[in-house]
């Protein structure tokens, strides 16, 4: 069932083109036309005249509201349906980065943005809710103060000192940062900057970052470019390499890796029986053979020879695994 959405700003809207024609209109035919009470036209009509400074009078004699100057215009923030659809297709967006400290603010930010809006808007009030729905990557549990400290250390150029414990580790290890950028990626967030103990640029998850402290300052190099360091590399890995990636995909599969565009330079070479080869270039193999193993029998790595080794490496243990 759709409805009317008359928003307070949309009333005010109405009260001020209504108040333009100069036919002195009262409280009580300005709430019937927008169908609300007497009371909340009474209290609009004070809002834009003590809040707003809108020249608001009554004249006694015509029993009506007037304007005593041509002057005022409200600020303006008109919206079509679809740009209302627009912008609830964008809070289910930003949903998706409920990990950060700001998803609460965008939430109250979006909320009352709604109640700002110039036009009525008729619309479903279930269409996104039953029509579009947004799927994210598991998102990482980061606390409040990791975010705290990351943030507070990027803004003020302090190098961050934290712990850090890598994947199938033991024990901690104590890493020194110059955070240039926090970069969201598939559910998770990366501090990526300078690490001055290797003299290289280098990529770590919050969700593993713990025991924060800060010393002398930095300054981000003019330039840096993110993209220089992550573009083609697979996911958020670095390594000081660039492999050209050869994947054999059967018909089963190859519809879809047709569809989108996976690597660096991506070419799609056609094989007997409507398989694929894609053929890109990536700074990492890291991701890349958990990717090529999510394909099971399907994918087939034919180069490089590092990325054949690693996928093996892992089959042979799955192997042991479910013998």
């Amino acid at each position: 069932m759709k409805y009317k959405l008359k928003t307070q700003y949309y009333r005010w809207l109405n009260i001020h083109d209504t108040l333009k024609q100069k036919h002195y209109p009262s409280a009580g035919s300005i709430a019937q036309s927008l169908e609300v009470s007497v009371k909340t036209i009474r209290r609009d009509i004070e809002y834009l005249r003590d809040m707003l400074n809108a020249p608001i009078e009554y004249d006694p004699h015509r029993k009506g509201f007037f304007y005593t100057s041509d002057d005022f215009e409200p600020g303006k923030m008109r919206l079509t349906g679809k740009e209302y659809l627009a912008m609830l297709l964008f809070s289910k967006v930003f949903s998706q980065y409920r990990n950060t400290p700001w998803y609460e603010n965008l939430a109250a930010l979006y909320s009352r943005m709604k109640d700002f809006l110039a036009d009525e808007v008729e619309i479903d009030p279930d269409l996104l809710d039953t029509t579009v729905l947004i799927y994210g990557s598991p998102i990482t549990n980061i606390s409040a103060s990791t975010w705290e400290e990351v943030m507070k250390a990027l803004r003020a150029k302090n190098t961050l000192h934290f712990k850090y414990r890598k994947p199938g580790k033991n024990e901690d290890e104590a890493i020194s940062l110059h955070v240039y950028r926090v970069v969201g990626y598939r559910g998770d967030w990366y501090c990526v900057g300078y690490c001055p103990a290797r003299k290289v640029i280098r990529i770590y998850s919050m969700a593993r970052m713990k025991k924060f402290s800060q010393s002398d300052s930095y300054r981000i190099p003019k330039r840096f470019r993110l993209e220089d360091h992550i573009q083609g590399s697979f996911g958020m890995f670095l390594e000081d390499h660039d492999y050209k990636v050869h994947i054999e995909f059967d018909r089963t599969i190859a519809p879809f890796i047709k569809e989108r565009v996976w690597g660096r330079g991506q070419k799609l070479v056609p094989l007997k029986n409507n398989g694929v080869k894609l053929i890109f270039s990536a700074s990492s193999l890291v991701e890349l053979s958990a990717w090529v193993l999510s394909w099971g029998g399907h994918a087939k790595v034919t180069s490089p020879k590092e990325l054949i080794a690693r996928v093996a490496e892992e089959i042979k243990k799955l192997g042991k695994m479910y013998r």
